[in-house]
């Protein structure tokens, strides 16, 4: 399983239509929101004394000690972190989705009332 490309991302969120410089904005806010899935989900996973030797690697600026822990206790970690994206972006699809559809309701009785107070 392969990581989503951005233009991926983009077209199934809809953000395709944005410019550049939104499509980064919010390509950047979808980066942090999985990021935040993905550290819960570990997290929920790491017993007391792991998490604490986390916290320490992190306050001690010691990021690859923090990547090979994680590692060691998740083998298979690039796979579930590739699961995890994808299941936040296919979440985000399908919110979209329903906003639209929900949006789309609404005009569309705004439409009929304004059409009928007319007549």
């Amino acid at each position: 399983m392969d990581m989503i490309t951005k233009e991926e991302i983009l077209t199934k969120l809809g953000l395709d239509v944005l410019d550049e410089e939104n499509q980064l904005k919010a390509l950047k806010n979808v980066a942090k929101v999985v990021s935040e899935t993905l550290l819960n989900q570990i997290s929920d996973k790491l017993d007391e004394e792991d998490l604490d030797k986390i916290d320490e690697f992190i306050r001690d600026k010691k990021d690859d000690e923090v990547d090979k822990l994680i590692r060691s206790k998740f083998p298979n970690y690039d796979e579930f972190a590739i699961k995890v994206e994808r299941e936040v972006i296919d979440s985000m699809a399908e919110d979209r989705k329903t906003i639209e559809k929900a949006y789309n309701k609404l005009r569309q009785e705004d439409s009929s009332s304004l059409d009928t107070a007319t007549n």
